[in-house]
């Protein structure tokens, strides 16, 4: 077992430096009028919540909050539902991560407004590996549903763990998508960790578990309540490099995470679809900016520097990728302009892409384009001058 599988697992859990940080972060989260950007000013100033709360008393002095937040926590009124969580929490034998913890998703830590504890149920390592989010309709039509199977399944392939809210329609078939991979799939919920909800969803629950993770910052037993699940859209795209929408009418929940995703900065994608009132919402998303997106490629083209800048330990010291593909080369399948890339390549020790270009008679954007997708399916190996060779 792994430090990070030990850091959560087992007695370490319960360690008493970790409960008091349980403690401490609880006391923060029940406070009245202290929210997740004054927790985390209080974070990154003190390093810990344990350090945090000791220092109360400066708080106002040092900007970090205002006299009524202050003086609020010092009233300890957030004490009975603190305690009453933290013995909820061990009465379940549930795992969690902290803000503290060093752990916590690097991507979510970014954004101005990040949860103080992470309730976790699952392959934790999930949160290690880069992440996409994809959302749409709870009614999703025949052609999302097979758009999105073909789409998970390929960015799946490739070792994108597929992040959405496990709801029905688009969502169900994205963590069914994810779990079956070995990139694995994140499920964030709108309900207490030990609620499924909805029920039509149990049959995955354990399959997503199983091979995936299950996150939630509400409480144990916190019920479905329709002002959560907008709150909770800020960690879909907060752990993610992105969020692409399938299927979304003018008013829906997933154009909430699209906006959230460009307030923190991520990339936003989206799926056309027929004119009218369905697909609504992904049109006005194309309008101001989203990526179009017909098929996987089109993703990952937009978010192979993203790769590169967040994520080099999956690159080699000469730039190429090394994260192990998560299917061997011979199961996917090879776009005819990748078939004849490969043919030219078995020729040479090394191809300049001009050179390629020249000798194919395409496009350099088509070429760039099919070496991009070949590069994410470990076929091709980049080397610097933009040199390429068969992997």
């Amino acid at each position: 077992m792994g430090n990070f599988d030990r850091t959560f697992a087992g007695d370490d859990a319960a360690s008493p430096d970790r409960e008091r940080e349980l403690s401490a972060c609880l006391a923060l989260k029940h406070t009245k009028g202290i929210g997740p950007r004054t927790w985390k000013q209080l974070l990154v100033r003190f390093g810990t919540a344990v350090c945090a709360v000791s220092h109360a008393r400066q708080w106002r002095e040092l900007k970090l909050a205002t006299s009524s937040q202050e003086t609020s926590y010092k009233g300890k009124t957030w004490q009975p539902e603190a305690e009453k969580e933290q013995g909820d929490v061990h009465t379940l034998g549930m795992q969690y991560l902290l803000f503290s913890d060093p752990e916590y998703p690097a991507l979510l830590r970014e954004i101005p407004d990040p949860p103080i504890i992470l309730y976790v149920r699952g392959d934790l390592a999930c949160l290690q590996r880069p992440c996409l989010a994809v959302v749409g309709s709870r009614n999703v039509s025949s052609y999302a549903v097979r758009l999105t199977r073909n789409v998970c399944t390929r960015l799946s392939q490739v070792g994108l763990c597929i992040v959405s809210g496990f709801a029905c329609g688009v969502d169900r078939i994205a963590h069914e998508i994810g779990s079956r991979s070995g990139a694995g799939t994140i499920a964030v919920l709108g309900t207490g960790l030990n609620i499924i909800y909805p029920a039509s969803n149990r049959d995955i629950w354990d399959g997503v578990t199983s091979s995936g993770l299950i996150i939630s910052e509400f409480a144990p037993h916190t019920l479905p309540d329709a002002r959560n699940f907008p709150y909770r859209n800020r960690l879909i795209s907060g752990l993610s490099l992105g969020v692409l929408v399938m299927q979304a009418a003018a008013r829906s929940g997933s154009l909430i995470t699209a906006r959230l995703a460009l307030e923190q900065n991520r990339e936003v994608f989206a799926v056309p679809g027929p004119v009218g009132a369905a697909y609504a919402g992904c049109h006005e998303l194309i309008q101001s900016g989203a990526k179009l997106v017909q098929e996987a490629g089109d993703v990952l083209e937009e978010i192979q520097p993203l790769l590169n800048a967040s994520w080099p330990e999956l690159f080699d010291s000469e730039g190429s990728q090394s994260l192990s593909p998560v299917v061997s080369a011979p199961a996917l399948e090879l776009s005819p302009e990748e078939r004849q890339i490969m043919q030219c390549l078995k020729k040479e020790t090394k191809i300049h892409i001009d050179t390629l270009t020249q000798q194919l008679g395409w496009e350099s954007k088509t070429v760039s384009q099919a070496l991009i997708m070949m590069e994410m399916k470990h076929l091709v190996r980049q080397y610097p001058g933009m040199m390429y060779t068969l992997c």
